[in-house]
C-alpha cells in the first residue's frame, strides 16, 4: 500500500526556517507544516522572495516556449515504408480486395498494372481490365487499385497514366463518387 509522503515547509534560508518553525506551531503542539492561513501570512510578509520565485517561474516558462519554437524549426526525419509494403497495406488491409490471397499476388498484380501502362495502354483500357479482374469491381475500386499501383510501384509512369486519362468518362451507369458504396449503405 502506498503511504503518502509527509510534506514539510522548508525555506532555503535556515534562519528564516528556524524562525518560521518556532512561530508556526499549531495550538495542539504538533510541529508539522504550517496551516494555509499561516503560509499566506508568511508569504505576504516576504513578498520579495515570492517575487523572485515568480520571476524565475516566468523566465522558465518563456525559455521552454522558446525551446519548443526552436525545435519546430528543425527538420523532422520521417521514414516511409517500402513501396511494396505500403501497396500491400493499401490493397489488402485498408481496402479489402477479395481476389488476393497473399501479399505476393497483390504485388505481382500491381506490377502487372505498371507493365500495362508502360506498354502504352490507355487509362480506359487498364480500368476495364482491372474492373474485370478484381472484386469489388466498381469504378472507385478499380481507380483506387490502378492509382495506388502506379503511384507506389512505378512512379515514373504517373504522367503517362494521367495523360491517357485526360478525357476519361466512366461507363454509363457508373458514378465514380458513389460506385463503391453498397446500396444498403447509401446515405
Amino acid at each position: 500500500m502506498h503511504t503518502p509522503r509527509k510534506m514539510t515547509w522548508v525555506h532555503p534560508d535556515t534562519t528564516l526556517n528556524d524562525e518560521l518553525g518556532h512561530r508556526v506551531r499549531r495550538s495542539d503542539g504538533c510541529s508539522s507544516r504550517p496551516t494555509r492561513h499561516q503560509r499566506i501570512h508568511w508569504l505576504r510578509r516576504h513578498k520579495t522572495s515570492v517575487m523572485k520565485v515568480g520571476i524565475s517561474l516566468t523566465a522558465l516558462i518563456a525559455a521552454a516556449a522558446m525551446g519548443g519554437a526552436m525545435q519546430g524549426l528543425a527538420p523532422r526525419a520521417r521514414a516511409a515504408p517500402a513501396p511494396e509494403v505500403e501497396y500491400v497495406y493499401d490493397v489488402m488491409v485498408r481496402r479489402h480486395y477479395n481476389n488476393f490471397s497473399n501479399p505476393g499476388e497483390a504485388i505481382n498484380y500491381g506490377y502487372g498494372i505498371c507493365d500495362k501502362v508502360r506498354r502504352g495502354e490507355g487509362y480506359a483500357q487498364v480500368m476495364g481490365e482491372v474492373r474485370g479482374d478484381v472484386v469489388p469491381n466498381d469504378e472507385f475500386a478499380a481507380n483506387y487499385l490502378v492509382s495506388n499501383a502506379v503511384n507506389l510501384l512505378c512512379p515514373a509512369q504517373i504522367w503517362q497514366l494521367r495523360n491517357s486519362a485526360a478525357h476519361y468518362q466512366p461507363p454509363p451507369g457508373e458514378d465514380a463518387n458513389t460506385a463503391s458504396i453498397p446500396a444498403q449503405r447509401k446515405y
